[in-house]
């Protein structure tokens, strides 16, 4: 930042040489004039003027040299971030964090203080231009940051348009302290920056290509384009003297900013604003659209302390765009040509609220390329879907759809013979134009991935694959040296000689197999013999509990020697056990009388009594009790069972057919 102390140097010296210079060169102009301007017959002769000439000429020589001397010094001396003005055009590359005075707002206040003033009277988003004032900036400015002149407003069928957004700085003084003589620090660790980008907006109430650039709010892919080169462009804020030189913390926002019947991107935006005050107070500084905050002639009062810095051009956003997507085109369709078995994502997004299916692949792509390709990019491993080839992959994406395909991983020459095929189909498809770089699909990718296993070659990594890359098991198959197929398949077959009741079917009964050969091991024991022993300890424990179980039911059928059974049936099928407690004006109860206790329960609190089986309530009854039903129904009949729980015996059976009339037992 430009110092003050700097600046006075500067100025002093500079002021000082051409003073000195000055009085020369007046003195030596003067006297060459009055000796042109004399008769020729004075005593003033031609050397004499031609050497006062002489003398000028090298008085204004040396004021020259000191200039440049000075400014030589100057550019030595001066801070490194004062270069480029921040209002150039995007071909010119702004300094980070420099000062604009046609940008930035100018202030009387010191340095410490957090406030600034917001313009008080636009004009198609336009200010006049304040006075400089030479003070240490206190503003933050970003590469592609312009100033508010810059920004542009549009007009849409009598509405206004402005598509730009906007860095806003927060001058609440909530997270600043005050010292003893009021100077203002940011205590905060970091400074918090929100960044709201707009979402996509949809096609389906028509677009508008009036504008230049308003297509591109409809685009998908040109939209979280220009979003991602906005919020790089905000994360190029450098640690600033405002907030103590603290770092930055970067969040994105994604809101929707349409408002139904208003023109997208038109100002005074309550809505939006609205959003966005509800989710900016813990931030510092937010970037937002513009429209949001502008009522098409001032700034719209947001209830909040938020002040605009400098502006994002959205026009200048989607040129950058534009090149980037043509320039990687060109490179794309070198590669079709020249690498067409280079490796590349194809996606067919899903229907409408359905969900992203599976990975679909063709052979003659790798099992270490498909999943280190797949790991690359989810960051997790999902087992992909083989065909045969790029037709038979055709014909399940635009006829059998039984595998749910949405992410497609092809060859070029593979994904352009595709894309040509589902274009006649009209079938939709996103394709980014990008390779997968061959530096992903290697095993370092593959063994990064994977903590407990070491990959060490394809080879083993096949082997590691067709065991379901289960690393669990495969850590202790290492153990055991155990690393290809063949040392497994001879390791399997010995177990069968050595324990050939023991099955060694699955990935889970190989490792329990593992871990008891290491048991036996330490313990001095063969593996059967083992086997054996802890087959003794299970049949023991299964009879102890058999045992507990069967006096623990002896027990009960002493307690409850019965049960009851209580249903609803009309016209000879049962139905809900609700129909016979609910009617339409009246829900009725079952009263139990049982070891000195009354208990009466509606329907819904009919598991306190017992339990269901399908529409049949059960209660299980001890030696005395006392049960009565209430039929709620003059159509469905209420039946109560009682059963003798050691033989099942149907012992008593009573029923109710009619509304409030009951149906009960008593033993």
């Amino acid at each position: 930042m430009f110092e003050i102390k700097y600046a006075y140097k500067l100025f002093d010296k500079t002021a000082g040489v051409i003073m000195k210079y000055l009085k020369l060169i007046l003195l030596y102009t003067f006297l060459v004039n009055l000796f042109t301007l004399t008769p020729s017959n004075s005593f003033f002769d031609e050397d004499m003027v031609n050497s006062l000439t002489k003398s000028l000429e090298e008085a204004a020589q040396e004021l020259s040299d000191e200039m440049e001397n000075i400014s030589n010094e100057s550019l030595q001396d001066r801070p490194s971030n004062n270069t480029n003005n921040n209002s150039d055009y995007i071909y010119n590359t702004p300094a980070i964090n420099e000062p604009n005075p046609a940008g930035a707002q100018t202030s009387a206040q010191s340095n410490s203080s957090p406030v600034s003033q917001a313009p008080q009277d636009i004009t198609e988003v336009q200010v006049e231009q304040e006075a400089v004032v030479t003070e240490e900036s206190t503003y933050l400015f970003t590469p592609m940051g312009r100033d508010i002149t810059n920004v542009l407003t549009y007009e849409l069928y009598g509405s206004t348009i402005i598509l730009d957004s906007a860095l806003f700085l927060n001058n609440s003084l909530d997270r600043f302290i005050e010292d003893i003589d009021g100077n203002l620090f940011f205590q905060a660790d970091v400074v918090k920056v929100g960044v709201f980008l707009a979402g996509t907006f949809s096609t389906e109430d028509g677009t508008y290509d009036e504008i230049y650039g308003y297509t591109s709010i409809y685009d998908q892919d040109l939209n979280d384009a220009i979003n991602q080169r906005i919020f790089n462009n905000v994360k190029n804020l450098e640690p600033n003297e405002y907030f103590n030189f603290k770092p930055y913390e970067f969040e994105t926002l994604d809101i929707n900013i349409d408002e139904l019947y208003y023109y997208p991107y038109g100002v005074d935006n309550q809505n939006c604003l609205y959003t966005i005050m509800q989710n900016s107070a813990e931030y510092d500084l937010i970037v937002a659209p513009v429209s949001c905050f502008y009522s098409g002639n001032d700034w719209i009062e947001s209830g909040s302390s938020f002040d605009y810095l400098e502006f994002y051009s959205r026009d200048e956003l989607l040129e950058l765009v534009m090149v980037e997507k043509n320039n990687q085109a060109i490179e794309y369709q070198k590669l079709v040509e020249n690498n067409p078995n280079y490796i590349s994502w194809l996606d067919i997004p899903p229907a409408d609220g359905d969900d992203w299916g599976n990975t679909c692949t063709v052979k003659g792509i790798t099992n270490l390329q498909a999943d280190a390709a797949i790991i690359s990019r989810w960051e997790g491993y999902y087992s992909p879907i083989y065909f045969s080839d790029i037709n038979s992959l055709f014909i399940e994406v635009t006829q059998k759809r039984e595998y749910n395909c949405n992410d497609l991983l092809l060859t070029l020459a593979d994904k352009e013979r595709l894309k040509k095929a589902l274009d006649k189909k009209t079938i939709k498809y996103k394709d980014d134009k990008t390779i997968i770089e061959e530096e992903v699909l290697t095993l370092q990718t593959i063994d990064n991935f994977y903590d407990k296993v070491q990959i060490s070659d394809e080879e083993f990594y096949n082997f590691f694959a067709d065991y379901g890359r289960d690393d669990v098991l495969f850590e202790e198959l290492l153990k055991n040296n155990i690393d290809t197929r063949v040392k497994l398949d001879n390791f399997i077959s010995n177990v069968q000689i050595e324990t050939p009741n023991y099955s060694l079917d699955t990935n889970q009964d190989i490792y329990d197999y593992l871990l008891l050969k290491e048991e036996a091991s330490i313990r001095g024991l063969s593996v059967s013999a083992l086997i054996d022993e802890q087959n003794k300890i299970r049949q023991e424990s299964e009879a102890k509990a058999a045992e507990q179980n069967r006096i623990a039911r002896q027990e009960y059928l002493r307690d409850y020697p019965f049960y009851a059974k209580i249903s609803c049936n009309m016209f000879g099928s049962q139905y809900s056990i609700i129909l016979c407690f609910s009617g339409e004006y009246t829900e009725t109860t079952i009263t139990l009388e049982a070891n000195g206790q009354s208990r009466e329960k509606k329907f819904y609190n009919f598991t306190d009594l017992g339990y269901y089986e399908g529409d049949t309530l059960v209660i299980d009854l001890p030696r005395n009790f006392n049960l009565s039903a209430q039929n709620a129904s003059d159509d469905a009949t209420l039946t109560v069972e009682v059963y003798d729980r050691e033989t099942n015996e149907l012992l008593h059976v009573d029923e109710a057919s009619s509304l409030f009339g009951i149906a009960g037992t008593y033993y």
